[in-house]
């Protein structure tokens, strides 16, 4: 069984394991038969970030618990490999801030105690810190928390007809910014809606095909707004979408949620 201690009160929860994603150093655990309540932290955007910009990291180096260090942004945009697997993290957040072997998982805070990171390796020929230290971007983490939310919600029956969208949305950026879809899971009811999903030429250049703008006449700019659009949405639901091609060329389709097979 596992057991969970929030901040610095002397008895243990008891904590069941929603999900593991460790190649983002992350897992989930549900709070079991509590009716008490807790402080939370707010994920910020680390797409706002600057290089020279303040960070706090908080972890337990050498299980040398509730450790506070303080650094900046050193760079941005660095590429890591994880471990365990072949995917590489892009965006991520190299910082200075003293990250040692116990902090990986913890969080890495803005000034104003927002998570804009999860501190997950570091450079050193000694195994210890050496001023260079990576950070996963809290937007490629938030998500995934969603996700796992989510998932554990419907397969509880907490939420049982919640609707499955079908569509894949890549992560918008300075170049393409839009939720431009990323691929149609071919056994969902998106697949006879005729929308293009990007493609990656042999030569490495990606073919952009059509965005979504807009969910039931609401405009969504961003993921996190396209994903408060669709995640309450139930399952036999009919929702509008309003899709732009690359030429600006707009088009409404009409997605019927169903469930995922």
């Amino acid at each position: 069984q596992v057991f969970c201690r929030i901040n610095s009160a002397s008895e243990v929860q008891p904590c069941r394991i929603v999900d593991v994603k460790p190649e983002l150093d992350v897992a989930l655990l549900k709070i079991e038969n509590s009716t008490q309540t807790w402080d939370t932290v707010n994920f910020g955007s680390s797409g706002d970030l600057v290089v020279g910009q303040s960070l706090v990291a908080i972890g337990n180096p050498f299980g040398l618990d509730q450790t506070v260090t303080s650094g900046v942004v050193s760079a941005l945009n660095r590429e890591l490999s994880t471990a365990g697997s072949s995917r590489k993290i892009r965006n991520c957040i190299q910082t200075d801030a003293a990250i040692n072997p116990g902090n990986s998982g913890g969080p890495l805070l803005n000034l104003d105690g927002d998570v804009i990171g999860v501190n997950t390796a570091i450079i050193s020929t000694s195994g210890s810190n050496a001023g260079i230290g990576f950070a996963i971007p809290a937007d490629e983490v938030k998500p995934v928390i969603v996700d796992m939310v989510r998932e554990d919600r419907v397969s509880n029956g907490l939420r049982p007809n919640v609707g499955y969208f079908g569509i894949s949305i890549v992560k918008s950026n300075a170049t393409e910014p839009g939720n431009w879809i990323q691929s149609i899971d071919p056994e969902s009811s998106a697949a006879a809606l005729n929308l293009r999903s990007l493609v990656i030429q042999e030569s490495g250049t990606i073919e952009y095909g059509d965005k979504i703008v807009a969910v039931g006449g609401n405009e969504v700019n961003t993921y996190d707004e396209l994903l408060s659009q669709v995640q309450t949405r139930v399952k036999g639901e009919e929702i509008a979408l309003t899709v732009e091609n690359t030429m600006g060329e707009r088009r409404v389709v009409y997605l019927k949620l169903g469930e995922k097979k």
